[in-house]
């Protein structure tokens, strides 16, 4: 029984590692997205491999998100917050479903758009871009995931700091800076690179957190 235990805590142990890995993976990824990404939107920075890199980066940002959440449920198993920390799970993974559809359209469709309209020096093509961006559905759609991986993010702080593993402030960073997505779109471009800056602290010190108890994961 012992021994089975021990393999459970050991496996455990390792999810949380490399969940907590990926979390710091976010972080840098989503810190460079906005820094990276040309300004102001023109057909010549759509078209730029910058354009492309930097959303490719926010892309693998939130997908390696979810795998840090579910770090952070596996390291709050067997406490008061198990629920609240699959819940965290559950509601940023279906936040960032939500949201790649239109990084997607991003990634791909304004980068052709960018790069026809200087080929063809038409500006009438770059009223496609403002149907890519504003459709309904997917500012619906958008608006949805983002919020969705806001409130995933503040249930990730609240299991944090209800397992009685962690600094009841340990998730408080990343949840503030999550929780601004929506908002922070419509500020400038410094505004938003230090947005940026703060996904990344909060990504850093919720894997600081998970690597400073992962030894104790898994044990009862």
């Amino acid at each position: 029984m012992g021994t089975t235990t021990t393999a459970a805590g050991a496996v455990t142990g390792a999810r949380v590692g490399w969940g907590a890995g990926a979390l710091a993976v976010a972080g840098v990824a989503l810190a460079v997205y906005p820094a990276l990404r040309p300004y102001p939107d023109s057909a010549a920075g759509w078209a730029s491999p910058a354009w492309t890199a930097a959303h490719l980066l926010a892309v693998a940002g939130f997908v390696l998100l979810v795998a840090g959440t579910g770090a952070v449920w596996a390291s709050v198993r067997d406490t008061r917050a198990e629920r609240t920390g699959f819940a965290a799970l559950v509601v940023t993974g279906g936040g960032v479903g939500l949201t790649l559809p239109y990084y997607g359209a991003e990634v791909f469709g304004l980068h052709v758009i960018g790069q026809w309209s200087l080929r063809r020096r038409d500006p009438g093509l770059l009223a496609m871009a403002d149907d890519l961006h504003y459709a309904l559905p997917a500012v619906l759609t958008f608006a949805a995931g983002l919020l969705g991986i806001g409130a995933g993010a503040v249930l990730t702080a609240v299991a944090l700091a209800r397992s009685g593993r962690f600094a009841f402030w340990a998730g408080v960073p990343l949840a503030v800076g999550l929780a601004l997505y929506v908002p922070q779109f419509f500020g400038p471009p410094w505004l938003r690179i230090a947005h940026g800056l703060l996904v990344f602290l909060g990504c850093l010190g919720v894997w600081r957190a998970l690597a400073a108890a992962r030894p104790h994961t898994g044990r009862r």
